[in-house]
């Protein structure tokens, strides 16, 4: 018991826990190091995507279109109809309205209806659901749907047993190409049986989250929403001669429009939110990262300040001395990189599988990370490891 009072001993123990502390603050560097990266490459990753997702062509043309929330109240049935078709012919005496057009439903607002359907001819067994999306005639041609085969509506009333169907609905219902499928019957909920007039390319009526799938035209007069398509060179008047006109056809009506570009792009907005947390919490991350690093580099500038003097004093140059002094870091930061690899790929092909359409997996997000954090780590580093390898050799030796 004494001999631990010896001071040799006592100073094997203080070397021991000094040790101790160094390795704890080299393993906490490690996981700070770790914890920084995939909070680096979670926030790449989620702005690749959304970014990938905005840019792709939706096969709809959203960039003019103003929409505007139908009449609710005080509407009359009877004379509903004529007051619409009052409504959309002043409106389109506008010089800044090229095309007006009402639906039941708009890209990224859902369908009517959506229920099973099977081609004429087959069992119910082979029943596949479909979306059903009631539009007027001037639906199609205001959105620019581009058609591989059949044509558009028409105001005949004879066109309403017509669907419009998308390139999906060919696969799904077994109709072969798009010219087989015109004048085909399809049998719809299992009472109705509607043909086929038209063919159009499949689009995006979603976010780039769901895949394709089959959707269904069929002329209506329903006006749950009302498209514009507008010249944008003056859009305060464009929305004021439209507000006007509203309330004069159908007074005490809310009048709510948005545009439908900035409405459809909502669908991503919890992922722009996913986005900016993950920013908030690398940087975070990243700041205590530095500091920790910061604190480790000072603690072992100091203790080897002895070396650094007994190398200086036999020639050693500043860079060589920063280089010995930083490459333990280095090598923190590559063990941190390694262990990264593995949870990268899992956690982003994990929230990959989300969306039907997405990003690939490039090199760089395993490496832009790493190389980020490089740079931070080398300023902090060779700064303090400089100041330590700049230091007066005969001062350093003298510490005691």
């Amino acid at each position: 018991i004494l001999s631990a009072f010896k001071p040799a001993s006592m100073l094997g123990s203080v070397k021991k826990v000094a040790k101790g502390g160094i390795n704890l603050r080299r393993g906490l560097i490690v996981f700070q190091f770790l914890t920084s990266i995939l909070l680096i490459s979670g926030t790449y990753l989620v702005y690749n995507q959304i970014s990938y997702m905005k840019s792709q062509e939706l096969g709809i043309d959203m960039e003019k279109i103003l929409v505007l929330n139908g009449p609710e109240v005080n509407v009359n049935r009877e004379t509903a109809a004529e007051k619409m078709k009052t409504f959309k012919n002043e409106v389109a005496a506008h010089h800044s309205i090229l095309t007006v057009t009402g639906s039941g439903a708009i890209p990224g607002k859902g369908y009517n209806w959506r229920t099973g359907m099977w081609k004429f001819g087959q069992s119910e067994d082979d029943s596949q659901s479909g979306n059903i999306v009631f539009t007027d005639h001037n639906f199609i041609n205001t959105y620019d749907f581009e058609f591989l085969a059949g044509r558009s509506f028409t105001e005949m009333a004879s066109e309403e047993n017509g669907f419009v169907i998308n390139e999906k609905s060919l696969s799904v219902f077994g109709l072969g190409t798009p010219e087989e499928a015109i004048q085909q019957k399809l049998v719809v909920g299992g009472w109705d049986t509607v043909r086929v007039i038209g063919v159009i390319k499949d689009f995006h009526w979603n976010s780039l989250k769901d895949e394709h799938s089959p959707y269904l035209f069929s002329h209506s007069t329903s006006t749950d929403f009302l498209s514009f398509k507008v010249d944008l060179s003056n859009i305060p008047e464009t929305i004021a001669h439209i507000e006007n006109t509203y309330n004069e056809v159908f007074p005490n009506n809310p009048f709510n429009y948005f545009f439908l570009d900035d409405e459809f792009n909502n669908q991503y907005q919890a992922d722009l939110q996913f986005g900016n947390l993950f920013t908030s919490f690398s940087i975070l991350a990243i700041f205590i990262s530095y500091l920790g690093l910061f604190g480790l580099v000072a603690f072992a500038a100091n203790s080897r300040i002895k070396e650094i003097g007994i190398r200086k004093a036999l020639g050693a140059e500043v860079s060589n001395l920063m280089f010995l002094l930083s490459k333990e870091y280095l090598i923190l930061l590559l063990i941190a990189n390694v262990l990264a690899i593995p949870v990268i790929a899992f956690w982003s092909r994990s929230w990959l599988d989300d969306y039907a359409y997405k990003i690939n997996l490039g090199i760089e997000f395993f490496v832009l990370p790493g190389l980020i954090l490089v740079v931070i780590s080398l300023i902090t580093v060779s700064y303090k490891t400089y100041v330590a390898a700049k230091s007066n050799p005969v001062i350093a030796l003298k510490v005691e």
